[in-house]
C-alpha cells in the first residue's frame, strides 16, 4: 500500500466549465482539512483557486465590496448560491423519458441515465433498479413497469399543477 504525502497533495482551480461547484467545494474542504490549513489562510486560498471565470462571477456577487472584505464563510454561501441548480422534478422526468441512445453505446447509454438519475429525484425502488447492471436494468420488466408508472404519475402532477395554476 502507497502512502500520500501532504505534499503530494493538490487543489485544482474551480472553473465552471470543468468541474461542479459542489464537487469542487467538498475538494476544497478535504484539502483545508488534510493539510491542517489555518483559518486566516483559507479564505486567500479559496481565492486563489478560483479560475478566471468564477472569481470574476464572485467579483461582481461581491459589488460594491471586494471579495477580501468577506470572511470564508460569506465567501462560500455567495458561491454556493451562484453555482447551485435548480431542478423541478417534473421537467427533469421529462427529459429523462425524452433520452434516447443514438450513436452511444449501450453501457454509455446507461452510464448518461444514471447520472441523470440523480437530479430526477425518483422513487428509492427505482435507484435501486438504476443502480444494477446495465443489462438487468434494460431487460427487466420491472423496471419498465415502474418507469410507466413514474410516468403517469409525472403527467399526472403537470396536469394538476396546470389546473391549480391556471384555474
Amino acid at each position: 500500500m502507497s502512502k500520500v504525502n501532504q505534499d503530494d497533495v493538490i487543489l485544482l482551480k474551480f472553473d465552471p466549465e470543468e468541474d461542479e461547484w459542489q464537487n469542487w467545494k467538498e475538494r476544497f474542504e478535504n484539502f483545508i482539512e488534510w493539510t491542517e490549513m489555518p483559518k486566516d489562510k483559507q479564505r486567500g486560498l479559496l481565492l486563489n483557486s478560483l479560475g478566471v471565470k468564477a472569481f470574476q462571477k464572485l467579483v461582481s456577487l461581491c459589488r460594491p465590496k471586494r471579495p477580501r472584505e468577506f470572511d470564508l464563510d460569506e465567501l462560500l454561501v455567495k458561491l454556493d448560491t451562484a453555482y447551485t441548480t435548480v431542478t423541478f422534478r417534473a421537467a427533469e422526468w421529462a427529459d429523462f423519458y425524452s433520452m434516447v441512445q443514438g450513436d452511444l453505446t449501450l453501457e454509455e447509454f446507461a452510464e448518461r441515465l444514471r447520472d441523470k438519475t440523480t437530479t430526477c429525484k425518483f422513487p428509492c425502488t427505482f435507484k435501486r433498479q438504476t443502480n444494477d447492471s446495465a443489462l438487468s436494468y434494460f431487460c427487466s420488466h420491472s423496471v419498465i413497469y415502474g418507469l410507466s408508472a413514474d410516468l403517469m404519475m409525472a403527467i399526472g402532477f403537470t396536469r394538476h399543477a396546470v389546473r391549480f395554476f391556471t384555474g
